[in-house]
């Protein structure tokens, strides 16, 4: 599974870039393919890049939607069919974190319950389908 670190100053100061990379070389061992750095004073997101599927070798994050929000995906995505159908997605090769952020976009909060996959099954709840 890849690692993410994010730190954002309240008091609007920018985190040091030696601050940055002491994180950077914390996560180096566990991200053997790749570390990169959004930074947006004051905030700093790092993620540290373990591929473990075919999807997630092109996708690139921190990823930045297109109102702004940036987010970080560690997870494996079971229903991209379904999301894809069901967003309108047409491009089949879309990453999981441009499926995951169209969702949370598109159906906010509710969005983590209608993707299934290894990080998102609710315990003790049923499983349902995603539906437009």
């Amino acid at each position: 599974m890849s690692v993410q670190f994010g730190r954002w100053n309240f008091d609007a100061a920018a985190m040091s870039p030696e601050d940055i990379l002491k994180v950077k070389e914390l996560l180096l061992p566990y991200a053997p393919d790749a570390i990169t750095t959004l930074t947006a004073d004051p905030f700093t997101a790092i993620f540290g890049a373990f591929h473990t599927t075919g999807e997630s070798n092109s996708e690139r994050q921190p990823y930045v939607s297109q109102r702004g929000d940036c987010i970080m995906w560690d997870g494996r995505l079971d229903n991209r069919g379904d999301c894809l159908a069901c967003l309108g997605i047409e491009d089949a090769e879309a990453t999981d974190i441009e499926i995951a952020t169209r969702a949370y976009l598109r159906w906010g909060t509710d969005s983590f319950s209608r993707l299934l996959g290894d990080w998102a099954k609710p315990s003790g709840r049923p499983e349902r389908s995603v539906s437009a």
